[in-house]
């Protein structure tokens, strides 16, 4: 297993765990195109499952995510569950925030607690663990020229129900199960080593590719090649987190899935009939198959564009890299984050 292969799979984790798992609340102590099935079919859906996939158009191309309707015959209660990516193209979370007046509920997700405005717009305290994390989001929103989910959709309306774990529950969760950062690395090495992930290139040579292609476009500013280098990576989360989470699951997902539901059982008894699970796609599968257990059936899909990758030629390059890295705490933050990546992969090879 070559450290290029690894490393791929260490970056997938990186920006999974900054784009996908939930982002955290900061209390420490042009329309979205809609794809339907015929036109995703006079495409070519490249890669993808259920409620992500990556879909090649020419020299273009579209990661998208679903939102799937379920209903319940007895009762008449509908859930749709809206899968997202946490960093999309700004018509996508207009097209999804313009939506969610027509729920009587949204769940959310947001590890750490509600959803709070002066947290959110406060500035991180030197050194905390949340001033890394602000930052590698600054980082992804410059480089991929993204719009953030927080800032794209009004949590603050009165039908937003926060549905995860709080910094407590998280905190025991991690002490019960042994489960820590450096734990989901090396569940991904394991896994990098013994079978063939979709996304994941199969050989040496395809791994030094698809890195040589992802270091050129971000020491080049070109977010256009960087998101056709990613989207493919990003369509295959489904796969990949399901096979993270094993038999055994995780906290990332498992475990928030089950607050998720809980929540959503309290709405239903309150007489809430038509509810919304707005959690990133990652969570989709596990949460499709408790539904069909509570008697709901999936009716219809409907498909959203969350990054629409075209190169219309007015895009500026620029050594963005180059600029983020003159400043220390961005490159003592990928340090830390290469060395983790490093440790995990030399373990693999004791």
């Amino acid at each position: 297993m070559g450290i290029y292969r690894m490393r791929k799979v260490g970056l997938f984790c990186c920006l999974w765990a900054v784009t996908g798992w939930g982002f955290a609340q900061g209390d420490i102590s042009g329309q979205a195109a809609v794809a339907t099935e015929k036109a995703a079919a006079a495409a070519k859906v490249q890669s993808g499952g259920k409620y992500i996939r990556y879909v090649e158009k020419g020299e273009d191309g579209q990661l998208q995510t679903a939102i799937a309707h379920f209903v319940r015959a007895r009762d008449g209660a509908s859930v749709d569950l809206i899968a997202v990516v946490h960093v999309g193209d700004q018509a996508y979370y207009d097209d999804l925030d313009n939506r969610m007046i027509i729920y009587d509920a949204v769940l959310y997700e947001m590890v750490g607690g509600p959803y709070n405005a002066e947290v959110e717009e406060a500035v991180p305290a030197e050194g905390s663990p949340l001033e890394g994390l602000t930052m590698l989001h600054g980082m992804i929103q410059t480089l991929l020229k993204l719009e953030f989910q927080k800032d794209g959709i009004d949590y603050l309306r009165r039908n937003f129900i926060h549905a995860d774990v709080d910094w407590e529950k998280f905190q025991a969760l991690s002490e019960q199960r042994n489960q820590t950062l450096a734990t989901w690395f090396e569940r991904a090495m394991k896994l990098a080593n013994s079978e063939n992930l979709p996304g994941i290139p199969k050989d040496e040579k395809e791994s030094q590719a698809m890195m040589a292609s992802f270091m050129a476009s971000v020491i080049n500013g070109d977010a256009v090649a960087l998101k056709r280098t990613l989207a493919p990576i990003l369509s295959e989360a489904e796969s990949l987190i399901t096979r993270l989470e094993g038999d055994d699951g995780t906290i990332l997902v498992t475990e928030r899935n089950k607050v998720a539901f809980e929540v959503m059982h309290e709405q239903l008894r309150f007489g809430k009939r038509k509810l919304a699970v707005l959690y990133g796609a990652g969570h989709m599968p596990d949460l499709e198959k408790r539904l069909e257990k509570l008697g709901f059936h999936k009716e219809q899909t409907e498909w959203k564009t969350a990054w629409d990758i075209h190169d219309d030629g007015t895009a500026p390059k620029m050594n963005i890299l180059g600029d983020l890295l003159k400043d220390e705490k961005v490159n003592g933050l990928l340090n830390s984050l290469m060395k983790l990546i490093d440790e995990a992969t030399k373990e693999r090879g004791n």
